[in-house]
């Protein structure tokens, strides 16, 4: 748009800012001087009647646009499906804000024996990688067998995948200790021990719970992980346990009762299932490729957020002689961002499912690939990624000032949380497009956006963190996280050019 024609349209607005008609707005053009021939040889417009109409629609178009960002934002804060959709992210990110509250008045309280540390993060993070391509297929092919009513095969295929998973957690938890053993990683066996054991147990655990959070009330898994902190602050402050044996406890407490609580969940399925009348489970060719991409995001994202750590870990051994550990200050740096991550990623399932709900009702009533319907898109995502940005940067100051005050961010630790919120942010700014293109079912336009990103985390958090230092790992993560933002945003942008296609595509 011309400098001359924003110059004509503002002083239309300003002299009638709420038009009735075209005829009006040409009126106040023809007023101001411009004539067809002026108009013709300065805009390409026919005469004034066309800028007119122009003016007019493009008035009656941004006035459309902001009551319907209104009633969004109105609509998406009144659906009761949001508080499910943000839950099933608020339950993961439970167990860091009960961790943080424990180590803000007990400091001591995670203590551990450095050699024994490195073990049990490694379990952590290769249980959520290993188990994370399950955890995402229960989730996609449960929602929608729940969503159907179905609930028996809801439970069937749930259970069939949670059978995949422990059958590949034994497997990698073998061939894994048998390798330890072979090439002496951790430098004991006790370690490898702890670390093996430790894997399988958290495996479970996580499997369990996407069983558990597929079925409503959501109460079950705060229950789970509020279980295993209670058995972990009995043991350490009434039994003055160690913290590996408290540890231990708690994680063996977890899995009872996440067991109980599955069982629990879908306890009289059949009697509340009012669609299956036999249980057909579908082809296995047929599931495999469906979930497949799925599979693969889960795995994928998983690894995405814990590269970094991983970078980190292998390159302390260089100057500590320790088989695996990550520094303090990054370790508190990047887990309070984490933890912003965390109550961030609710918020970005909250935008997607409004986004979605709107589009479907806008396509049963809008012309399809009509102007307004393309721009009320772009505009409710351009809305939800200010919405994200804004939840980042408030939760993100929040965190610094209470870890500030009591001291949990020591200096060295500010600079990794400054960086990891950055890096956090511009991967929340992507995963809201990813959620976009799995729910108008384009997954490969997701994994060709993750993938690249992943592997420039990993190779860039590598290289910096073997070169300048441990602590310059989380520069792989920013990296890795901008180019899926941008990856991710190309495709997004390919879909909404046509969402009458990307809609009957869906």
């Amino acid at each position: 748009m011309s400098a001359a024609l924003q110059s004509l349209i503002g002083s239309v607005r300003r002299s009638a800012p709420d038009l009735v008609d075209e005829w009006e707005a040409t009126a106040w053009v023809e007023s101001f001087g411009w004539t067809d021939e002026r108009i013709r040889h300065a805009f390409g417009l026919n005469d004034t009647r066309a800028l007119g109409r122009h003016i007019f629609e493009l008035r009656d178009r941004r006035k459309t646009m902001r009551q319907e960002a209104r009633a969004f934002v109105r609509r998406a804060w009144r659906m009761p499906l949001l508080a499910g959709a943000y839950s099933r992210t608020l339950v993961y990110a439970l167990p860091w804000l009960v961790m943080f509250a424990i180590e803000a008045v007990w400091p001591d309280a995670f203590g551990t024996r450095p050699e024994m540390a490195g073990p049990i993060s490694v379990a952590v993070m290769i249980s959520l990688i290993s188990t994370g391509g399950y955890v995402q297929a229960i989730a996609r092919k449960g929602s929608f067998y729940l969503g159907m009513n179905q609930i028996v095969l809801a439970r069937h295929v749930g259970l069939l995948l949670c059978r995949g998973g422990v059958i590949t957690t034994m497997i990698l938890a073998l061939s894994g200790f048998a390798a330890g053993e072979y090439f002496d990683v951790f430098g004991s066996t006790a370690a490898r021990l702890v670390a093996t054991a430790y894997f399988v147990m958290l495996s479970m655990l996580w499997l369990a719970c996407a069983m558990v959070s597929l079925v409503q009330p959501r109460w079950r898994v705060p229950v789970i992980y509020l279980g295993g902190g209670a058995v972990f602050l009995v043991a350490r402050a009434v039994f003055h346990s160690s913290t590996l044996t408290a540890h231990t406890l708690a994680l063996i407490g977890s899995v009872v009762i996440a067991a109980v609580v599955t069982v629990e969940a879908f306890r009289g399925s059949r009697q509340r299932d009012t669609r299956t009348e036999r249980v057909v489970l579908p082809r296995t060719p047929v599931l495999l490729h469906s979930l497949l991409p799925h599979f693969v995001y889960g795995i994928a994202y998983f690894t995405f957020l814990f590269a970094d750590r991983l970078s980190a870990g292998s390159a302390l051994p260089l100057v500590s002689g320790l088989p695996f550990g990550i520094t303090p200050d990054y370790k508190r740096g990047i887990d309070l961002a984490f933890l912003v991550f965390l109550l961030v990623a609710g918020g970005v399932e909250c935008c997607n499912l409004a986004i979605m709900r709107a589009w479907r009702r806008d396509a049963k009533t809008a012309v399809a690939g009509a102007a307004v319907f393309v721009d009320r898109l772009n505009h409710r995502r351009r809305l939800s990624l200010a919405i994200i940005v804004g939840l980042f940067v408030v939760l993100s100051v929040t965190a610094a000032v209470i870890a500030g005050r009591v001291s949990f961010l020591i200096p060295g630790s500010s600079i990794t949380f400054a960086a990891g919120c950055f890096g956090y942010a511009l991967f929340a700014i992507g995963l809201l497009d990813a959620l976009l293109l799995f729910s108008v079912n384009r997954p490969g336009e997701v994994l060709r956006a993750l993938l690249p990103a992943l592997l420039l985390n990993l190779a860039g958090g590598y290289a910096f963190s073997h070169i300048a230092g441990a602590n310059y790992a989380v520069a792989g993560l920013v990296f890795g996280a901008a180019l899926f933002a941008v990856r991710a945003r190309q495709g997004v942008t390919s879909a909404l050019r046509r969402p009458d296609f990307a809609y009957a595509w869906a």
